[in-house]
């Protein structure tokens, strides 16, 4: 039987050396596809599974043109020095949403508490997706605040999805507020 599955604070979460997986492939929305670049791997590989979830979530509401939002679980590794992050899952729960907002409802939380509690392997948090329907791809101001405050890791990930254009961009933050980051899909 195996442990029970936990859920693991960015501050604890072991860094794993390890190539990125193969064959990452460019995500088909992607603005920024994860080509090889003198051997750096992408800032996120998505697993098969994790990208048609959140891809079907953002396109479930793009005729109403709200935005979603869920949260990327999996690993964060390394290679070669450079860090990157694995999203083996995207989950998600009940949403406030509006063509220009989004977060967790009170009502979802205890659901999505619930749903991370059955998940059978041990996760850290490694980013977050949401949706700018019709908008494109870019983190706004308020994107960057809850970046800093919820997601300020190294190797974590902001993924946003348009539906609408069929667009999608990864973001770390930097200095200057953030950039885009490559991201491919993976088949586990």
């Amino acid at each position: 039987m195996s442990p029970k599955p936990r859920i693991v604070g960015h501050a604890e979460a072991k860094v794993v050396e390890s190539p990125p997986p193969k064959p990452a492939m460019s995500h088909p929305w992607a603005i920024k596809p994860c080509a090889p670049i003198k051997g750096e791997p992408c800032a996120l590989y998505l697993n098969n599974l994790a990208e048609e979830a959140l891809r079907k979530h953002a396109v479930a509401h793009k005729g109403e043109r709200l935005e979603v939002m869920g949260l990327l679980l999996g690993e964060m590794r390394r290679h070669s020095g450079l860090d990157y992050a694995i999203a083996k899952k995207a989950v998600t729960t009940q949403l406030d949403a509006t063509q220009v907002g989004v977060k967790f409802s009170r009502e979802g939380l205890d659901s999505l508490a619930a749903d991370l509690a059955k998940i059978d392997f041990d996760y850290v948090v490694v980013g977050w997706y949401h949706s700018h329907p019709g908008f494109g791809c870019f983190l706004s101001e308020t994107d960057v605040a809850t970046q800093r405050a919820m997601f300020s890791g190294a190797s974590h990930v902001a993924l946003v999805v348009d539906p609408v254009r069929e667009e999608a961009g990864a973001f770390r933050l930097d200095s200057s507020g953030y950039v885009p980051a490559r991201f491919g899909v993976y088949i586990e």
